[in-house]
């Protein structure tokens, strides 16, 4: 029975199938959107890391803010290969 359930799930006319095909596109518009603002964010807090100056509060809110967004992008490239890896299978 579990692998009854298991085939209509990943079968190409499965309900998983059905759902990548029709939100792949919307899928992809979000990445993408994410990917460019943790870009932006990344540069503009590097920008800010060199304009602290000797202001260490600054300093260090500009490198913990360059983590978060470094972070962010680590996180956005391993659901990029998740979502890609998905699409290939499916």
């Amino acid at each position: 029975m579990n692998t009854t359930v298991r085939d209509r799930i990943m079968s190409s006319t499965g309900h998983l199938a059905t759902l990548l095909d029709s939100g792949a596109w919307f899928i992809q518009l979000m990445y993408g959107l994410m990917m460019v603002v943790s870009i932006v964010a990344l540069i503009i807090n590097i920008t800010k890391l060199g304009m602290s100056g000797g202001n260490p509060t600054a300093r260090s809110e500009a490198i913990r803010n360059i983590l978060i967004a470094g972070g962010c992008l680590a996180v956005l490239g391993g659901l990029g290969i998740i979502f890609f890896l998905l699409l290939s299978f499916f």
